[in-house]
């Protein structure tokens, strides 16, 4: 019985190894999940492919995300760095033409920019089908643009887009989007906007074709009052269109309105 009573009151060294190794792999694990973000890679099919539209006279190679310009390039990084699930991530420009407004618009009168927002949302369709042939449900998609570039996403989404690619599509940001009329109260579309700290006011100057009512909550449009492409104002000033959405403040917002939807999304 002494004997009995000796083994029961000294802790089973046994026992302390084993909880001591499961609590240790709660630790490393959660420690790997804090770690845990999407890795980038060149193969077609990953996790999440992100697609980005640059801006009227941007390059193919502008912007930290080469070819999504300046703009659309540090909103979408915001974007995906806040992702802290495992997984890849494709960077993907658009090889659109992105033509210049030239002096006093006039690619915008001779209708050049039309026809490359016409191109332009045809190759978005385009790659977004192929894509989504090839990887099936395996690979979702954000798409970011600026400028020419969002009125090229909103008019790929639009129209002429399966409803199985649209099924796939997490995110949308659109910025500075020339069609964004959603405060307007514009029957062409009064989708969703987000507040972006009371910033988005939009008004926009070109008429543009409704967000899908399925893809509504997943897109984000973000306009600040002083930008005239997407907002009536009296002052036509560009820096007011251009520089304010490359500020890191700024990007580091947009950032987090964009990857509000991914996160709804499955994409934390």
């Amino acid at each position: 019985m002494a004997d009995d009573r000796v083994r029961r009151g000294r802790p089973n060294l046994r026992m302390v190894a084993v909880c001591f190794a499961a609590c240790l792999g709660v630790i490393v694990h959660s420690s790997a999940e804090a770690a845990a973000a999407l890795t980038t890679k060149q193969t077609q099919c990953t996790n999440l492919v992100v697609l980005g539209a640059r801006g009227s006279g941007q390059g193919m190679n502008e912007g930290k995300a080469p070819g999504f310009g300046p703009q659309a390039s540090g909103a979408a990084r915001a974007a995906v760095a806040r992702v802290t699930r495992s997984g890849s991530v494709r960077f993907a420009k658009l090889p659109y033409d992105a033509v210049k407004l030239g002096t006093v618009f006039q690619n915008m009168a001779n209708g050049k920019y039309n026809g490359s927002v016409q191109s332009g949302a045809k190759l978005l369709r385009s790659v977004l089908t192929s894509i989504k042939k090839s990887c099936g449900t395996r690979t979702a998609f954000l798409l970011v643009g600026y400028s020419q570039g969002a009125e090229v996403i909103r008019t790929a989404v639009a129209s002429g887009l399966a409803r199985d690619v649209r099924d796939r599509i997490a995110g949308i940001g659109l910025i500075g989007d020339p069609t964004y009329r959603g405060l307007a109260r514009s029957p062409i579309d009064a989708g969703t906007h987000d507040n972006f700290g009371g910033l988005v006011v939009g008004k926009g100057r070109r008429s543009g074709g409704a967000i899908p009512a399925d893809l509504s909550a997943n897109t984000v449009h973000l306009c600040q009052p002083r930008d005239p492409v997407c907002n009536n104002v009296a002052a036509l000033k560009e820096v007011e269109h251009t520089q304010y959405y490359v500020s890191t403040a700024s990007q580091g917002r947009i950032g987090a309105s964009i990857y509000n939807r991914l996160a709804a999304n499955g994409f934390r």
